[in-house]
C-alpha cells in the first residue's frame, strides 16, 4: 500500500495525448493503445491505456481500460479517467472511482456516450484534432495527494495522396474491356491499383461505372473521393466513401456517377473532350 501523508493518500497521473484523434475516431473500428508507464511509487507497476470504439444495440461508445503490463503480483487500486479537449475542457470523466485487482493483461475501464465527442470534432477550424485521455491512480482511501506524472503520446499517422487519371477512347470501353492505373507513394513503393471497368445494371441497359481499389501495403483506413473534370477544369464531386480493412489486396469497389450512358450522350461534349474522361482523386 502507498504511504499516508498528512492523512491522505498518494495518487499518480498518467497524461496520454493522441495526435489526429478525430481522423481515427471517425473511421476506425480498431483499437488503440498507450505507450506503456511504470509508477515507481506504487511498487514499480507497469501500465497502459486502450481506447477504441463501441457500437452496442445501434448506439456508439467510446471505451477507455487500464491495463497491468507487468508479470508482478496481483494489484489491487482505484482509478478514474477524464478525455479533455485540447484547451483541457473535460468531455468525458467516469462517473465515479473504480476498483480492481488486475493481473497481467487483465482490463478494467468503462465506456460512455460519445455524443460530447462529437460535438468537439465539429467545433473544430482544423482537422484533424487532437485529446488527452487521463488516468489517475491509487491505493486505500483519504484524501488524495498528488505524487507526481507521466506523459505519453500517441501519433494517429495517415498520408494524403491526389491524381489524376485520364481515360482515353473512354466511349470505347465496355464489359470486356477495362482501364488500370498504378500508384507510388510518396517514397516510391507500391501503394495502390485502380481498376475502372463497367457493369450493367438490372432492369435497364445502363451500363455503372466501377473502380476496385486494391491495396499493397498493410492499410488500415482509406477514405477515398473522386471528381470528374469537366472541358473547362472544373472539377464536379462524384462521391465519397470510407473503407475499413486489414492488409493488403482489395479494399472495396467505388461505383462512379453517372453512368457510362450519361457521359455518352452529353451533347456538349462537356465531360468526354476528345473522348477523354478525366478523373481527379483524394485518398487517405
Amino acid at each position: 500500500m502507498a504511504s499516508k501523508r498528512k492523512g491522505g493518500t498518494k495518487y499518480f497521473e498518467f497524461h496520454w495525448t493522441i495526435e489526429n484523434f478525430s481522423f481515427w475516431f471517425q473511421r476506425s473500428p480498431c483499437s488503440v493503445a498507450s505507450p506503456s508507464f511504470v509508477v515507481n511509487e506504487m511498487e514499480n507497476t507497469k501500465w497502459k491505456l486502450w481506447m477504441w470504439p463501441k457500437k452496442r444495440d445501434e448506439e456508439y461508445k467510446i471505451a477507455i481500460y487500464l491495463e497491468k503490463d507487468d508479470t508482478g503480483s496481483d494489484t489491487e487500486l482505484k482509478f478514474q479517467f477524464e478525455l479533455l479537449a485540447e484547451d483541457e475542457t473535460v468531455l468525458i470523466s467516469s462517473p465515479k472511482a473504480e476498483t480492481c485487482i488486475l493481473k497481467k493483461g487483465n482490463l478494467c475501464g468503462f465506456s460512455q456516450d460519445v455524443d460530447e465527442i462529437k460535438r468537439y470534432i465539429e467545433r473544430q477550424t482544423t482537422q484533424p484534432c487532437n485529446i488527452k485521455a487521463v488516468c489517475r491512480m491509487w491505493y486505500g482511501e483519504g484524501k488524495l495527494i498528488d505524487i507526481g506524472k507521466c506523459f505519453g503520446l500517441t501519433r494517429i499517422q495517415s498520408e494524403t495522396f491526389c491524381f489524376s487519371w485520364a481515360i482515353k477512347d473512354f466511349s470505347y470501353l465496355n464489359s470486356d474491356k477495362n482501364a488500370k492505373v498504378f500508384i507510388k507513394s510518396h517514397l516510391n513503393k507500391p501503394l495502390m491499383t485502380f481498376i475502372l471497368y463497367l457493369t450493367k445494371e438490372e432492369e435497364s441497359a445502363n451500363e455503372i461505372i466501377n473502380i476496385d481499389i486494391m491495396s499493397h501495403q498493410n492499410t488500415k483506413i482509406v477514405t477515398f473521393e473522386t471528381s470528374i473534370q469537366d472541358v473547362d477544369g472544373n472539377k464536379h464531386f462524384c462521391g465519397k466513401e470510407d473503407y475499413s480493412v486489414q492488409g493488403k489486396g482489395k479494399i472495396g469497389t467505388f461505383k462512379l456517377k453517372p453512368t457510362k450512358q450519361e457521359l455518352d450522350d452529353d451533347s456538349k461534349n462537356n465531360f468526354l473532350p476528345n473522348n477523354v474522361l478525366s478523373l481527379n482523386f483524394n485518398f487517405v
